[in-house]
């Protein structure tokens, strides 16, 4: 299809629901949606492989091939947290929150996927509000596993309060209050969101309980949690939280009410632009990301295997565009001169256009290749020191006077084969360095035809102090 589209798919322990929007100018609107049961006492093993069935059917049924695709997976784990940062760490975001995060976790970043989000810049203080968003490895590798397996692959996953509070944002333009609650009551889950100038600040899920006790008692833990107020209902004022219910519960505002006083309940309602009923709420708010700006952009996945959108129903509708304005032009001439004049020049652009959508799949494919070998290096290791840092103390090293063919990086020690105007010279300058140790000569100095001295040198890590 030529319009852009997008699919979101909300998991839960007992179900999955799939939405597939598509936007057309001037809206976004609804080209299908499903759910299905999942059996809740497999294992998660066994759940992927009936979400990908289902999820392939789908797609197929509903030709949604080019769709990007948003997931929102059960993450027992998953958690928002808020941190505040000087304004100059605005620079260098992702390293300053590696520093930071200890101060705020209480699980090391390695064992975590984590991404965060701009919430707010206070420039009168001097501050950012970053809101961090974290799960185990062991919670995201299934779904991790899964995007790296699925042909087309996953734009995003995340948490499903985030997807929420994402479709909960686009209806609520029209409403008065700068920061809500929102309580949503699913057939297996209890989602509770906290928003404030439409950004989300955070989340919580709980598996719905049987009883009315036993739900009063997780939301209220969720209020505190989520510090809507505290857990003695005693919020400074009358904090507004939205209640997303089937209609089978439609006493359960009131209940809220009567049991948590101090926060104003009302039910979620809106007019022309219905939500969608609770269980597909998630996938609704997902299904958006791939269309608009979400209230949220933190993605859990892993850059270098998130889907890359595609343009070719973009630059196929600007082709078409052109098409039908110069078709119009020519229909409107008196000659025959005139329509080939015109059609001469519609063909000239559409190779124009075919030429530009070429030149930019080849960047993409670049940039793709440049992301891979990142990501490669960063994971790479000598000991205790990332090569990239390696990498990056020897540029400051080595002087421009000197070549570095080759970079050898082995257990036992680091190798450089290079040229240089005067390689002893090299010696003392990385025997100075911080960084490494029992620097030598690994062979004799020779000098080539045009001056260059061809030197081969070899050294260690210095071990960091304990």
């Amino acid at each position: 299809m030529l319009l852009p589209s997008s699919i979101g798919v909300s998991i839960s322990p007992s179900r999955v629901a799939m939405m597939g929007l598509r936007q057309t100018p001037g809206s976004v609107r609804p080209v299908a949606r499903e759910t299905f049961a999942l059996d809740s006492d497999q294992p998660v093993s066994s759940q992927i492989e009936a979400i990908n069935r289902g999820l392939d059917t789908f797609i197929s049924r509903n030709r949604l091939e080019t769709a990007s695709r948003f997931l929102a997976a059960p993450l027992p784990s998953a958690m928002w947290r808020r941190i505040t940062l000087p304004i100059a760490a605005r620079e260098n975001l992702p390293d300053t929150i590696r520093y930071e995060a200890e101060k705020y976790l209480p699980i090391p970043l390695e064992e975590l996927y984590w991404d965060y989000q701009l919430i707010e810049e206070n420039r009168a203080e001097g501050t950012l509000t970053v809101l961090l968003a974290i799960a185990k490895r062991t919670d995201m590798t299934p779904f991790v596993e899964f995007a790296g397996n699925l042909p087309g692959g996953l734009s995003g996953v995340e948490p499903g309060t985030s997807a929420i509070a994402n479709g909960f944002n686009r209806h609520a333009g029209s409403m008065s209050e700068a920061a809500y609650g929102l309580v949503v009551l699913t057939s297996d889950q209890i989602h509770l969101v906290h928003m404030q100038d439409g950004v989300f600040q955070g989340g919580r899920t709980y598996n719905r309980p049987d009883n009315v006790a036993d739900l009063m008692a997780a939301i209220r833990k969720g209020l505190s949690l989520l510090r809507l107020g505290d857990s003695d209902n005693q919020a400074a004022e009358a904090f507004p939280v939205h209640v997303c219910v089937e209609d089978s519960r439609e006493d359960l505002p009131s209940q809220l009410q009567e049991a948590f006083p101090a926060y104003a309940w009302h039910t979620a309602a809106w007019g022309g632009n219905d939500l969608p009923e609770p269980d597909m709420m998630a996938a609704y708010g997902l299904a958006l990301k791939g269309l608009q700006k979400p209230a949220t952009s933190t993605n859990l996945l892993p850059l270098h295997l998130r889907k890359q959108p595609s343009r070719l129903g973009q630059y196929l509708m600007v082709a078409l565009v052109a098409l039908t304005l110069v078709s119009g032009i020519a229909w409107g001439g008196s000659t025959l001169l005139q329509k080939r004049f015109y059609h001469a020049r519609l063909d000239r652009e559409i190779n124009r256009l075919a030429d530009d959508v070429a030149g930019i799949e080849r960047l993409q494919a670049d940039a793709q290749e440049i992301r891979d070998k990142l990501q490669f290096l960063q994971g790479q290791k000598q000991g205790s020191q990332n090569v990239l840092d390696i990498f990056k103390a020897l540029t400051e090293i080595i002087p421009d006077s000197a070549w570095v063919r080759e970079i050898t990086i082995e257990p036992n020690g680091i190798r450089l084969d290079g040229y240089a105007d005067a390689a002893a010279e090299l010696i003392p300058l990385i025997d100075a360095s911080p960084f490494f140790t029992d620097v030598s000569f690994l062979s004799a100095i020779t000098k080539g035809r045009d001056g260059k001295e061809k030197f081969r040198i070899g050294f260690k890590l210095a071990q960091p102090d304990r």
